[in-house]
């Protein structure tokens, strides 16, 4: 098992942790030698955890889910959206159907430029404000004029 920890302890009482020592990694994973007990279909709520922590997409997925199955999603934060099965239908079916709807997810902003090609590439999201960059004999300029058109 990998920990990535450090746990020590002197005989005086002293101790240092680095890291946490209860949580590990088997690397060429593991054969499970007894059940723990888990049974989805006697679970009145299930969490679902984001991959990709953020507000809008939480919201937005919690509102999905009620517009289909009202009063059903709770986005408790950025990361965890808290789900019961409405009562007509089991644990096992409902998270089948949450998972098939369609959500769009809140992207951040990103620019990716790649000094070697020289190529440059924004997203959607990206907004550019006043500015000016130089870089060896090439020069970009990004300023705003405010003109008044009248008809």
């Amino acid at each position: 098992i990998q920990t990535g920890a450090v746990s020590a302890a002197g005989a005086s009482g002293s101790s240092v942790t680095r890291g946490v020592p209860t949580a590990g990694r088997i690397a060429a994973g593991a054969t499970v030698e007894r059940e723990t007990g888990f049974e989805l279909a006697n679970m009145n709520e299930v969490r679902l955890t984001l991959r990709n922590p953020d507000f809008t997409t939480a919201q937005r997925v919690a509102a999905i889910i009620n517009q289909t199955y009202p009063s059903s999603a709770l986005a408790e934060n950025g990361t965890v959206i808290a789900l019961r099965a409405p009562a007509q239908m089991g644990m096992a079916g409902f998270i089948s159907r949450v998972e098939n709807l369609a959500v769009e997810v809140d992207a951040p902003a990103k620019v990716i430029i790649d000094e070697v090609n020289g190529v440059i590439v924004m997203g959607d999201q990206v907004r550019v404000s006043t500015v000016a960059i130089a870089h060896g004999n090439l020069t970009v300029s990004v300023q705003e004029t405010p003109l008044v058109s009248q008809p």
